[in-house]
């Protein structure tokens, strides 16, 4: 084609084009910025649903409101924490509380309806059960004397942290020999959610109240210093007594009679012996008895008839 292409075109003539050629300025192309590349378009394909999900999984998960606890803070340690709570019921499956953010919320809106104030991370403690339990949230501004009120000013409480969850019933039975004393009330404050449970190592912390009668006593008053007693005005001197007069002289006594000399006493009687007793005569022997002679029988008396007058 570009062999026919020179055959078909027609002579030049060489006077013409010495003529019309002129040098030629090269031209100045235009500085062309270098544009970013443009990013591939994108072809919507339809994946499955299954496909989908890791995607949505890979979005950074919300930072969770779990307390930052040490546990140096919190492990066998006596404290006093400042805090009120509002309980409510909580029923449980074998010690597990299968409704605890039901329970909470539940004690969260009972509180409100009584014009109590919950914390946005409120405390949240448990009391434990095998099928019946009592949850309570921390609240201020409750009236104290209200029965679903629990107040914690005052108390001595003992605490311990556990690093397993599963644990906690057993630790909260040996406070007792942990602690030389029956707690009046026992607690466990959870302070992990499912999003941070695997990276804390404090799972939970048991919370006893100690008695009253093991509870430290407040100091006594030391004592007020006693003011420095006022001076004392000087005391007037003495009068000097007057003297005494002398004592009068004392007129001797008079002679005292001679007393009679004392009789000798006359010597006793020697006691005279006694006579010796008699001795006892011997006894004469009774005489036998005379025999008694029979007498013969009388013949009766005919009875005197009586006289005629």
């Amino acid at each position: 084609m570009a062999q026919e292409n020179q055959q078909n075109r027609p002579a030049e003539d060489p006077a013409q084009t010495s003529q019309t050629q002129q040098p030629v300025e090269p031209q100045q192309t235009p500085e062309v910025q270098a544009q970013p590349p443009a990013a591939p378009q994108q072809v919507e394909t339809q994946q499955p649903a299954e496909a989908q999900a890791p995607a949505e999984a890979q979005q950074p998960a919300e930072k969770c409101k779990c307390p930052e606890l040490n546990i140096a803070e919190w492990d066998k340690q006596k404290k006093q924490i400042e805090k009120t709570f509002y309980k409510t019921f909580s029923p449980r499956i074998l010690n597990y509380p299968f409704s605890y953010v039901i329970d909470a919320d539940r004690a969260s809106r009972g509180a409100k309806a009584k014009n109590y104030q919950v914390p946005e991370s409120p405390m949240v403690l448990d009391t434990g059960g095998m099928f019946w339990g009592e949850l309570m949230v921390e609240v201020t501004g409750a009236d104290t004397s209200d029965s679903s009120v629990v107040d914690f000013a005052g108390k001595e409480l003992y605490t311990k942290t556990t690093t397993d969850t599963k644990s906690i019933k057993n630790e909260m039975e040996g406070l007792k020999a942990e602690m030389g004393v029956e707690p009046s009330e026992v607690y466990y404050w959870r302070v992990t959610c499912p999003k941070c449970d695997s990276d804390k190592e404090i799972k939970a912390i048991v919370i006893a109240v100690v008695p009253q009668a093991q509870q430290p006593q407040p100091p006594a008053e030391p004592a007020q210093p006693v003011p420095p007693a006022e001076p004392q005005p000087p005391a007037e001197p003495a009068q000097p007594e007057p003297p005494a007069e002398p004592a009068q002289p004392v007129p001797p006594a008079e002679p005292q009679q001679p007393t009679e000399p004392i009789q000798p006493e006359q010597p006793a009687e020697p006691a005279q012996p006694e006579q010796p007793a008699e001795p006892p005569q011997p006894e004469q022997p009774a005489e036998p008895e005379q025999p008694v002679e029979p007498q013969p029988p009388q013949p009766e008396q005919p009875a005197e008839e009586p006289k005629q007058q």
